[in-house]
């Protein structure tokens, strides 16, 4: 019988392992549909007053800071909702930018940043290039290229100069702005005939 004890003690423990194993797997059942329901609503699972979030690159510097009065975060996509969003985006190798909106949707793990209603975005003069000031109600930027783009009308200030259209495309690595379906240009006198015009900072299309 004692030769049996450490077999039947064995076979003890295998059983309460199974009803733990089972029970465990019973309440995960009962608590997972809760979750469930919060990813077919696309209703937030979790959320916070006012924030600051600050994204680094590899050496640990930060290149952009965002704050806010609110954040949620959506399960479906997995994206971050902003309300009242501030930019500041400061990466060493590209200019300073600064951008705020009504909304801000921060996705694919900080790689794209979409500002909403009453979106502006602003870069102060550089050595070779005037402030430019881009408003719209929907402006695309992405942190990692140096791009700003918009399909929505946009009014972007190129120092003393005006230029209005439908999409537009900015690299803030290049300077480049392309303001697309142009339907008002007010250029400055100093910007007028200024270079050639494939080295010219900004231009217009249609499409």
């Amino acid at each position: 019988m004692r030769e049996r004890l450490p077999t039947f003690l064995a076979f003890g423990l295998l059983i309460l392992l199974v009803i733990a194993t089972w029970w465990a797997s019973e309440y995960a059942k009962k608590t997972i549909p809760i979750d469930q329901v919060s990813v077919q609503k696309n209703k937030p699972d979790a959320w916070s007053g006012e924030f600051k979030m600050i994204t680094s690159d590899e050496q640990g510097h930060a290149i952009n800071r965002l704050i806010g009065q609110r954040i949620e975060h959506f399960p479906v996509n997995d994206f971050y909702l902003i309300t009242d969003a501030h930019l500041i985006a400061e990466d060493a190798k590209n200019p300073r930018t600064i951008g705020r909106s009504n909304k801000a949707r921060v996705m694919q793990n900080g790689d794209l940043i979409i500002l909403e209603g009453d979106a502006i975005v602003n870069r102060p003069a550089t050595e070779n290039q005037p402030n430019i000031k881009i408003e719209s109600d929907k402006l695309e930027i992405h942190t990692k290229t140096g791009l700003i783009q918009t399909k929505s009308e946009v009014v972007v200030h190129h120092g003393d100069s005006v230029l209005k259209g439908v999409g537009m495309t900015f690299d803030n690595k290049t300077g480049l702005l392309n303001v697309l379906n142009n339907s008002g240009l007010e250029i400055a006198p100093e910007d007028l005939n200024k270079g050639r015009s494939d080295k010219k900072r900004f231009k217009t299309e249609l499409r």
